[in-house]
């Protein structure tokens, strides 16, 4: 089970003194200053989906994703139509600093399951690096350690329970991200490698007062070529409601 996050506080100009200037942007045009810090996030969200590099055809699916700050955890479902008749069923996992990974087929049979192992732990906490966009008042949290990269990109660093992972935020001169970039593992185990993949913002939306990123699409850099595997709208977000 997830555990409930600790009680909010109102985040303030002094909480962000010491981040990077483009952080402090993005901040301020998200709106989470002198608002109470996000502790839950509830979320549904639209998705097309390619689960091969070389798949012509979308498929359409539906998802659901529950997280918290304190700690940092979440749990993300989807039900995905492959074809007539034929549905799959995913769940996407980080609690307690270990991930998983799960997909079945008529949401009955295990097609694949992968994780905890250090290889999905350590790329299931990037994916929560990357969706700090959608609860940024937890980027003053002590867990995360933001170094400047130029007026424009900074390198956050997140160490949780003997999990660490790295990832790049590039904003534009508003505060908008842009994208953000990571070297996250394809598959686990020993032969394991790490591949480019990167989150680009194509929109942004307010949601009871915060600005996020609304339409977003993730990419793996190959050697073959780019295979960008999802495209996702964000329909709806609930705030601090708990579980």
């Amino acid at each position: 089970m997830m555990e409930a996050s600790k009680p909010a506080r109102t985040i303030t100009t002094n909480d962000i003194t010491n981040l990077p200037l483009a952080v402090q942007r993005w901040l301020k045009f998200s709106g989470v200053i002198g608002k109470p810090g996000i502790e839950t996030l509830c979320m549904e969200q639209s998705y097309k989906i390619k689960l091969k590099p070389e798949q012509v055809e979308w498929y359409e699916a539906q998802a659901y994703q529950y997280s918290t700050t304190q700690p940092p955890a979440f749990i993300w479902t989807v039900d995905m139509k492959m074809m007539p008749l034929l549905y799959a069923y995913g769940r996407d996992k980080f609690i307690h600093g270990e991930g998983e990974m799960l997909i079945k087929l008529l949401s009955l049979f295990p097609v694949a399951k992968d994780g905890p192992n250090p290889q999905i732990n350590e790329s299931a906490l990037q994916r929560y690096l990357g969706e700090l966009v959608w609860y940024p008042s937890a980027a003053i949290l002590d867990h995360f350690t933001w170094k400047e990269i130029d007026e424009n990109k900074a390198e956050v660093i997140m160490t949780f329970d003997q999990t660490q992972g790295s990832g790049i935020f590039e904003f534009d001169q508003e505060g908008k991200l842009i994208r953000f970039t990571a070297q996250r593992y394809m598959g686990s185990g020993p032969d394991a490698v790490k591949k480019e993949w990167i989150v680009k913002v194509l929109d942004y939306k307010e949601f009871d007062g915060i600005t996020l990123p609304n339409r977003c699409n993730a990419t793996w850099k190959l050697d073959s070529g780019d295979w960008t595997w999802a495209e996702f709208e964000v329909n709806h977000v609930a705030f601090n409601t708990g579980q």
